[in-house]
């Protein structure tokens, strides 16, 4: 009763001639962080238009605030979409919910449900072979983190250098501090890129800053140690492959390619020919 009671003293300050019918508003009608009133309630309104003295409703944007926080920071993340849909070219949006659990993947995925509920060391280190769904991971991780309302970056490595390389006029396209900042960085495909003291020095400077300050760091790659010692160099490779500090859980994954399932079975030419617009993957 202490929020109607609250929530009426602000009706009044903006509806001087309202009446005590006031206080009969839904208690489930007030917005409990703001005191307004909650958008999309059709008793609310009726009782607001039976009230030709009221001419002023404080209403409650908190959900549409939100809503807006969480597509600035879906934007930014640049997440990818990892769940086949019904067609060749539609995909859906990876989660928690629909990464099935297999006998492959289970102590990744208690890492990674560990990894978002800040029971994990800072940096996460997935690997396997290709196709076994390591992508989906760290789609599901990052979009666990946007809806806490925390700050995401996905990249592709071979991508994320490119975007940094320097172009014709002298400037990347891209900055170190862009994958720096974010409260999760999350680095695909590590160890795929072709090797180089540039390569090596730019990952150095992303991973190490990260490693160094513990902050989140979730990476997913198909090389082995000895392969990642050879592209990368020990340096980076000591840090990736720490097992005293506790800075840094792995996890290998051992499944079977999904792509060599009937999930990701080329599309029959008929349904190609028939439903123009869509291609063979």
């Amino acid at each position: 009763m202490s929020e109607i009671k609250s929530f009426a003293q602000i009706l009044e300050s903006v509806n001087p001639n309202r009446d005590g019918n006031m206080l009969f508003f839904p208690n489930d009608s007030v917005c409990t962080e703001c005191s307004r009133f909650l958008p999309g309630r059709a008793d609310v309104d009726w009782i607001i238009s039976q009230r030709p003295n009221i001419t002023t409703v404080p209403r409650c944007y908190c959900a549409k605030n939100l809503a807006e926080a969480q597509e600035r920071l879906n934007h930014m993340a640049q997440l990818p979409r990892s769940v086949r849909g019904t067609t060749p070219k539609l995909w859906h949006e990876a989660s928690l919910a629909n990464t099935r659990e297999t006998e492959g993947n289970a102590e990744a995925l208690h890492l990674i449900k560990a990894f978002v509920h800040g029971n994990a060391p800072p940096v996460v280190v997935l690997s396997g072979p290709p196709g076994t769904g390591k992508t989906h991971m760290l789609e599901a991780v990052g979009r666990a983190y946007i809806a806490k309302q925390r700050s995401v970056r996905y990249a592709l490595v071979a991508s994320m250098l490119d975007s940094m390389r320097p172009r014709s006029d002298g400037g990347p396209e891209a900055d170190v501090a862009e994958y720096i900042l974010p409260h999760l960085l999350i680095m695909d495909d590590l160890g795929a890129e072709k090797a180089s003291d540039w390569v090596a020095d730019k990952l150095m400077a992303i991973i190490d800053e990260r490693y160094r300050n513990n902050r989140n760091l979730l990476i997913a790659t198909n090389a082995t140690q000895a392969e990642m010692i050879y592209r990368l160099g020990p340096r980076l490779s000591d840090r990736l492959y720490d097992v005293n500090s506790g800075k840094v859980a792995h996890s290998y994954i051992d499944d079977p390619s999904a792509r060599q399932s009937p999930m990701f079975a080329p599309v029959e030419e008929d349904y190609a020919e028939h439903h123009e617009g869509y291609g063979v993957h």
